[in-house]
């Protein structure tokens, strides 16, 4: 099997970890211009210990030293160069599988113009918002069954922007609705800058509400040190989830019941996610539905920006 990781960064190198963990015997070509970028990344793969399946990485500077026929190509770029990156891919390479992280691109037109790129190439495509992937979100999903839900995350400066998608994706899973219309009249009336330089972040409350009336409440509180606490109420089901402590309360109908839950690191979820492309079974999030569930969500924080900030630019500069 041949697999290819573009951006060798802090996501990039934990997809490569992940990659060592498969039981799969496994060619790797890990791409990143920064040489920097790049030892990081070896010195994690390092850390794993071999297993039983073979496997061979190259590191390289560029998609053109990639090997021609790649089974799965994992693209963990920032946002802005994300689609010039698929498009030198797709030129030169011929690929099976993608899996793209998120934010997947900063303009509506990108999002377009990867869709059409990956219908011309045949190409089967997933995002990377795992919590589809996590038990205790299919054990929620299967005690609400086809109630309404309000879902709900408080905490303080948990990366509003660069994060927001993954609640919504997780709404979209339990509820099985992708229309969505998000609200950004709780945010607060400023822009901060991002750990990531050239893109921004938000605090306050975005809100948003599905077709069939479920509710989204997400809050990044500024200057606050508290994790970020997720809400679900459905019914006569309340869920509490506290993901970095690894705690879920549930209760209903009056009983309430304290659960630790496992919340795996992006190393221990690829070695999983490939064993499920081998086998038919992935969990992630279609393109097709994730571009869906992103387009209203950087539409409606674009025109925040431009209002905040006075500009009128056509790109939201998340990641």
């Amino acid at each position: 099997m041949k697999i290819g990781i573009i951006g060798a960064g802090q996501l990039g190198s934990r997809h490569l970890q992940g990659v060592k963990i498969a039981e799969e015997t496994i060619n790797i070509d890990v791409v990143d211009p920064s040489e920097e970028s790049l030892r990081i990344a070896k010195q994690r793969y390092e850390e794993i210990p071999e297993n039983n399946f073979l496997k061979k990485v190259c590191y390289l500077n560029s998609i053109s030293q990639m090997s021609g026929e790649l089974d799965l190509v994992i693209i963990a770029t920032s946002s802005k160069n994300r689609l010039s990156v698929i498009k030198d891919l797709l030129s030169s390479k011929k690929v099976k599988n993608m899996i793209l992280e998120k934010v997947l691109f900063q303009t509506k037109e990108e999002y377009y113009e990867a869709e059409k790129l990956f219908e011309k190439y045949a190409i089967n495509v997933w995002v990377n918002c795992p919590r589809r992937m996590f038990s205790y979100y299919k054990n929620i999903k299967d005690s609400i069954q086809n109630d309404k839900i309000i879902f709900q995350v408080v905490g303080g400066d948990w990366g509003l922007g660069c994060n927001g998608i993954h609640f919504i994706d997780c709404l979209a899973y339990l509820s099985g609705q992708r229309e969505i219309t998000i609200t950004t009249n709780g945010l607060d009336n400023k822009i901060h800058s991002s750990k990531r330089e050239g893109y921004y972040e938000f605090s306050g409350t975005l809100t948003g509400k599905t077709e069939r009336g479920d509710v989204l409440v997400l809050s990044s509180l500024e200057k606050m040190n508290e994790a970020p606490i997720v809400t679900i109420l459905s019914g006569s089901n309340k869920f509490i989830i506290d993901e970095i402590n690894r705690k879920m309360i549930l209760s209903s109908t009056g009983n309430l019941e304290i659960q630790e839950i496992e919340v795996p690191f992006q190393s221990q979820l690829t070695g999983r996610i490939i064993k499920d492309l081998i086998n038919n079974e992935i969990e992630l999030t279609s393109y097709k539905e994730s571009m869906e569930l992103h387009l209203p969500f950087v539409k409606s924080l674009l025109e925040f920006y431009n209002d905040t900030t006075g500009e009128e630019g056509n790109s939201c500069p998340i990641t």
